[in-house]
């Protein structure tokens, strides 16, 4: 198929000259000469051109600049519109060739009879053809509308050194499979179960076109020169005999963007629901870039988890065996024969917020790495700075998560009357070459921090994406009181004032903004969108008074001081005792080691021992006939408390014991404290001294975050106040039970975070009694 080909330091193309789908409203009608003169805004000039040869070669004498028009001779050629910024283009297409130079910002829009050129406008333009983003560096094709609309088909790197050019997807899968963007919806409760699902790759409709925008411009006042283009998907262009569980419900924009000289692409997602779209609920969006599997055979997450993986033919059927969820392999006949019986499943490489800015793949043969480099990420990926994700997958597949339900965070729930609108990202698509592996690894974090240093960007073509002049900046100071005074930084976080939920992990339709405190506890947020937020706190240590939060007001170009914070610790009487570290996490318990020589299948490559697959059974081994006991003061929580409260493998539940001693018994409600780091499927039942008896409390169901399998040390964080009455105590040894009740599965359980009882408000001496 005939294309063009820009010959400038950042370009874009685009493939093809038929179908040229014209808007009326965006064109000029130019009558037809041997010279189409295009008359300018400000001034008038006519340059003649020369052909050059059989070729048909026109070339222009001189360059264009600000708002000029020329005129050029041509001759009758299919042309597609198409904008760019550069220096130097060069256009060429099979029948004919054109070449301009121009100094500035040129439109090309071409009828089925003629090519028109002119200084760009702000005006959007349409493109129903392949389209190609390149600099001497990069070369990205994107698929045109239709089945393969807004896929990345192909990814070329310009290899340093006379190595030549390298392809980093894996040609071997469909033009649409190799990276593509997807979204997964639910109509109805997805909370409830009471719904079905959808899923779609986004411009899988003919409806679908490109958009070209006047949007790319020099970033923060440097003299790079950028390209964009923009994939528009509109809900109601699905065509009709798209069933309703593969039709994308809401309207998505897909924004690429490539800098000279620089070898990555910029990705950013628009979301858009409008008043006459569905009752619905996005669970999953996401970018999946398939590289070559022959190439990519290392991967890299976070200093201490990285790795030589398995290959995709390692964990299929012939070479690996099911386990207890389809997404885990144990490799059984591994070509990387130190792999034998190692479990890889996605979930391993999982990553907080807040530790992953940059994951990616390696080739250590070819000595190149492919990242994803998301600066600031939570701001836009719900669920804070402890949001866990996926990164890279066996494949070699590599990740950039937008949204998903994973850990338990709650899908984005849509009402059919509701509009609402979110930018994800900008995220960089990066490719580097060195000399080994560590100076990829470092090269790809100076290239991280780098994009971090500029975010926001000043570039992004969606007015909902606020630039650094549109943001403000917020500043204060954390105290805490009492004995808490020193510890952990706190994280000082802003979420929507109008969210449905005022937990910011649940809060999952606006943007939230973070920022940890100093050794003073003075923090400053900076680059905050305008608008009215909620104050949130995460601190570590001690349990937080959130009943009353904080409004705070933003307003562009302003520093707001919001003062002194005091973060209270939440307790009614005096703590009797306590049991863990309230942190989030259930890190601090006991968490047993796997040993192949027993018949254990732990990977070598993970440091953390919570994440090995099987590590929940070891509960059995412990405790083969009796539940736990865990007894206050004499009991060490690093040893005698297992992290996770499962079921026996016959799904029988289990309770934990915890006795403690009491020297009196006051008037009055004790008060029974439960964070819980994670759980899946649970309720629990507390008893006191009748582990037999109806309980005093019943939690209910809560938990749906599957953490345990999916290789985390927490989830979905919640916190149970339980008041118990002083009837139930007495003095001597008293023992409180704690009963997972529910059962329907394997993974249902509960991680505690940290366990409190404090004595009745009456109570006249403090008896704290350290379980260590």
């Amino acid at each position: 198929m005939p294309g063009f080909h820009f010959s400038n330091p950042a370009a874009l193309f685009v493939e093809g000259h038929r179908d040229c789908h014209k808007t009326p409203s965006q064109e000029k009608k130019f009558s037809h000469s041997s010279y189409n003169t295009l008359q300018g805004f400000h001034q008038s000039e006519e340059i003649k051109s020369k052909r050059a040869g059989d070729k048909g070669r026109i070339e222009q004498n001189r360059s264009w600049s600000g708002c000029q028009r020329r005129s050029i001779s041509s001759n009758s050629i299919h042309f597609l519109r198409i904008h760019f910024l550069s220096p130097s283009i060069s256009v060429h297409a099979a029948a004919d060739s054109h070449q301009i130079r121009s100094s500035g910002l040129v439109r090309i829009t071409c009828t089925r009879r003629r090519p028109q050129f002119e200084a760009l406008e702000a005006e959007n333009l349409v493109v129903r053809k392949n389209v190609i983003l390149k600099n001497d560096k990069l070369e990205m094709k994107i698929g045109k509308p239709g089945v393969r609309g807004g896929s990345i088909q192909s990814l070329v790197y310009k290899r340093e050194g006379g190595l030549g050019d390298l392809e980093l997807l894996d040609m071997e899968q469909r033009c649409g499979a190799r990276g593509y963007w997807d979204m997964h919806w639910e109509y109805g409760s997805y909370i409830t179960g009471n719904d079905f699902n959808g899923k779609c790759r986004f411009g899988d409709n003919d409806g679908a076109q490109w958009t070209m925008f006047d949007k790319s411009k020099e970033d923060r006042g440097g003299r790079d020169q950028m390209v964009g283009i923009t994939f528009k998907q509109d809900s109601s262009s699905s065509p009709s005999h798209t069933s309703r569980h593969n039709r994308v419900p809401v309207n998505t924009q897909v924004h690429y963007a490539i800098r000279e000289g620089l070898p990555g692409t910029y990705c950013t997602l628009l979301v858009d629901h409008t008043s006459n779209q569905p009752l619905m609920e996005l669970t999953e969006l996401r970018l999946v870039l398939k590289l070559d599997p022959e190439l990519f055979d290392y991967s890299y997450v976070a200093d201490d988890r990285q790795r030589f993986m398995p290959t995709r033919m390692d964990i299929s059927r012939h070479r690996s065996a099911a386990l207890a969820f389809k997404e885990a392999r144990m490799l059984t006949k591994p070509q990387n024969k130190s792999l034998m019986y190692e479990v890889d499943h996605k979930y391993q490489y999982s990553v907080e917020a807040k530790d992953g800015v940059m994951h990616g793949w390696i080739s250590s043969k070819a000595k190149i790495g492919v990242w994803i480099i998301s600066p600031n990420k939570w701001e836009y990926l719900a669920g804070g700075p402890y949001k866990q994700e996926l990164t890279v997958q066996t494949g070699p597949n590599l990740l950039a998560m937008l949204h998903s339900t994973h850990y338990g965070t709650p899908a984005i729930p849509l009402e059919g009357s509701e509009n609402w609108t979110k930018v994800y990202g900008p995220f960089l698509i990066y490719v580097n070459q060195a000399d080994d592996i560590k100076g990829l690894i470092e090269d790809a974090k100076t290239r991280a921090a780098l994009e971090t240093a500029s975010w926001p960007y000043s570039w992004v073509p969606f007015n909902e994406y606020r630039n650094p002049q549109q943001r403000g900046t917020v500043t204060g100071r954390a105290m805490k009181l009492g004995p808490y005074q020193t510890g952990p930084a706190t994280w000082i976080g802003l979420t929507d004032a109008n969210s449905p939920s005022s937990n910011w992990e649940d809060e999952v339709k606006g943007h939230q903004f973070w920022n940890v405190t100093n050794s003073d506890g003075e923090f400053t947020i900076y680059n905050v969108n305008p608008g009215t937020y909620l104050l949130q706190t995460l601190v570590q240590g001690f349990l937080v008074d959130t009943s009353v939060l904080q409004m705070v007001t933003v307003k562009a170009g302003w520093v707001s001081n919001i003062g002194d914070i005091i973060l209270r610790p939440v307790q009614k009487g005096p703590i009797l005792w306590e049991i863990g570290i309230p942190d989030r996490s259930a890190a601090e318990f006991f968490i047993p080691d796997l040993d192949r020589v027993r018949g254990d299948s732990p990977s070598t490559a993970l440091k953390d021992g919570f994440r090995h697959y099987g590590v929940w059974d070891k509960f059995v081994e412990l405790y083969p006939m009796m539940d736990p006991v865990y007894v206050v003061d004499k009991s060490n929580w690093e040893r005698d408390w297992f992290f996770a409260h499962v079921n026996r493998p016959n799904l029988t539940t289990t309770q934990r014991e915890i006795q403690f001693f009491l020297d009196d018994v006051v008037p009055g409600d004790y008060t029974l404290r439960l964070a819980i780091a994670g759980a899946h499927q649970a309720a629990l039942e507390i008893r006191l001294n009748n582990p037999t008896g109806s309980p005093l409390h019943d939690t209910g169901a809560f938990g749906r975050d599957n953490a345990l399998a999916r290789a985390g040390i927490h989830g979905h964080y919640h916190e149970f106040t339980i008041s118990l009455s002083h009837m139930n105590f007495h003095v001597g040894t008293n023992s409180l039970f704690l009963r997972q009740r529910k059962n329907q599965n394997k993974f249902s359980y509960v991680m505690y975070d940290y366990i409190r009882l404090e004595a009745s408000m009456m109570y006249t001496q403090s008896l704290v009694a350290s379980s260590r």
